[in-house]
């Protein structure tokens, strides 16, 4: 199976993209840390920047994702698809830390139990969120 965060490929489409590096976040490389273009941004698999333990990294990754999301123009409140590389043991320690990113325990939409990262790290995550409508930009 390909993992899920390769699935989404900009390299065809012609709308303007953005390209949004990652100032806090630790994402595979050599990937951007996402893609915005026309509404809807994608963030890159992000590894979780420190924790020993599943929910320590669970927070670290969605803190990770939070950033990314502020510099893409978009937030946590807008994610609709949540992609875990996670084992099953530590699901629920994702789905714990995801209650508090707010309110979105449910969110994970496909946890790929196959794409569990390499090294030290427990998890690696990666969603796709709308941008505000411009009725709720600043």
């Amino acid at each position: 199976m390909i993992p899920p965060y390769y699935q989404v490929d900009f390299s065809a489409c012609r709308l303007p993209k953005t390209y949004i590096r990652a100032a806090e976040a630790v994402v595979r490389a050599p990937f951007a840390a996402a893609v915005r273009l026309d509404g809807y941004t994608h963030c890159a698999g992000v590894r979780p920047a420190e924790g020993d333990f599943a929910y320590d990294q669970a927070v670290s990754c969605l803190a990770g994702l939070a950033s990314i999301l502020r510099q893409a123009g978009t937030g946590p409140e807008r994610v609709y698809a949540l992609t875990a590389g996670v084992s099953e043991r530590d699901l629920p320690a994702l789905e714990k830390a995801l209650a508090g990113w707010g309110g979105k325990e449910d969110m994970v939409r496909e946890a790929d139990f196959s794409a569990r990262p390499c090294g030290p790290w427990l998890m690696e995550l990666a969603c796709s969120a709308a941008a505000p409508v411009p009725s709720e930009r600043g």
